[in-house]
């Protein structure tokens, strides 16, 4: 029988979402079962979101949750439908708000939560329209949106080269390339990827952060090769640098996510692996071979969470069609996204779907619609910091990790257009 892992007894942030279910309250069904079980964070009620908070079980959450990105406080953020904003609190309760977009923006592509409480949004404008990519925004803890820092560089005509901004100038009205993902480390530094040559699968990245309102280059360098003559084996190269390189000595060619840890580390999840920005900036590789001899995700016969590999004989791709970043916790674990779905046989389907604790029953048939979805292909690795890697979901719509090592999956049921967030503890398993 598949081993379950429960949130209970883990750390008090996301655990206290929700009560734990113990064995002896379980019914015959639910201990027979082969499903992984998981903890409801909310979704599944009646209750419909709203800056009001309610309990995450009482709510309901109607769009598609995505950019999962932990808040200090032990709290989930997530974005709806792109133009909301949501919050799971440590005491369980959820809160939604729909700001008033700045003139221009359709949507919010990615969030950052800060210490302070403000969240940094990355906005996406019209199609074609890439005037603005290269500014962020602040939510701020009134509600209301405001620049952060950030000017066009792109249609600039006094911009000869890029970057256009060098280090050590201030950050508020630097001239930017476009913005393709931001994070924010426990003491409150910014750091962004900005794209300063190519665009699409040969983009040409730095990999940049704020300190004291000043821009300082902690990974990637410009080219000389012009962008169209990248080819993928050079894009798919560069996840290989050689150990301990400086991380501004190398280019970091295609799309790049990142995560910021509470040690000032910052993770890099491109194309072929994940790597880290470690002390004086040294890269190294955290998961990622290019003679790979095992493929992530592993499905494991026992489910989840268990059956690991070595990081450095995994064969990884980033799943660049949902581009979900990383997540890092206090104790150096490292979650990764890939491509997903459920496996081929019966006995395999079962073991990755989940079984919900504490949950009602249509948080349960929200879960069983999106297990279910071609389009929720998205899966989760977790890179344990003494160098083991596990499967952690298979399907779902987004999922971050926590600084304790709660991991939380959203999913949705896309007939109703309802969402669930379920968490569960990262840990690895050997046993058969």
């Amino acid at each position: 029988m598949l081993r379950r892992f429960l949130t209970c007894g883990i750390a008090s942030t996301v655990i206290a979402l929700s009560a734990c279910t113990s064995d002896s309250e379980s019914s015959d069904s639910e201990a027979d079962s082969e499903r992984f079980e998981v903890t409801l964070l909310a979704g599944g009620g009646e209750q419909a979101a709203s800056e009001d908070p309610v309990a995450g079980g009482d709510v309901r959450l109607d769009g598609a949750l995505t950019s999962l990105e932990p808040g200090p406080d032990g709290s989930v953020w997530a974005v709806v439908d792109g133009v909301s904003l949501i919050r799971a609190d440590e005491a369980g309760q959820v809160s939604q708000w729909t700001p008033e977009l700045p003139e221009g923006v359709t949507e919010i592509s990615d969030i950052a939560p800060a210490p302070d409480g403000e969240v940094y949004l990355l906005p996406q404008r019209a199609p074609g329209d890439l005037a603005g990519e290269a500014s962020v925004y602040v939510f701020t803890e009134d509600g209301g949106i405001e620049p952060a820092f950030g000017v066009p560089a792109v249609g600039d005509q006094t911009v000869d080269a890029m970057p256009a901004t060098a280090d050590g100038e201030p950050a508020e009205d630097a001239k930017l390339g476009r913005i393709g993902d931001i994070a924010v480390d426990d003491d409150g530094s910014i750091v962004f990827v900005e794209e300063i040559a190519g665009a699409g699968y040969e983009v040409v990245n730095l990999v940049r952060r704020i300190e004291d309102g000043a821009l300082r280059t902690i990974a990637g360098q410009p080219v000389d090769t012009d962008p169209s003559d990248i080819t993928e084996g050079e894009v798919h190269g560069a996840s290989f640098p050689d150990a301990d390189v400086a991380g501004t000595s190398v280019p970091v060619l295609g799309q790049t996510l990142i995560a910021a840890g509470s040690q000032a580390e910052v993770v890099l999840q491109v194309t072929r692996s994940i790597l880290e920005v470690g002390e004086d900036d040294a890269l190294s590789v955290r998961m990622g071979s290019e003679a790979g001899t095992v493929a992530v995700p592993r499905i494991s016969e026992q489910g989840p969470l268990t059956d690991p590999v070595l990081p450095a004989e995994a064969e990884y791709r980033s799943n660049l069609r949902h581009t979900v970043g990383p997540a890092i916790a206090a104790d150096g674990g490292i979650l990764a996204t890939t491509f997903g779905g459920l496996p081929d046989d019966e006995d395999g389907r079962e073991r990755y779907l989940w079984e919900i604790a504490d949950g009602s029953d249509r948080a349960q048939e929200i879960a069983d619609a999106a297990a279910e979805s071609v389009d929720q292909d998205l899966a989760g690795v977790y890179v344990s910091g003494d160098g083991q890697a596990v499967t952690t979901s298979v399907f779902g719509t987004g999922t971050t990790m926590l600084d304790d090592g709660t991991v939380v999956v959203a999913a949705q049921d896309e007939g109703s257009g309802e969402s669930i967030m379920v968490s569960f503890a990262a840990t690895v398993s050997d046993d058969e």
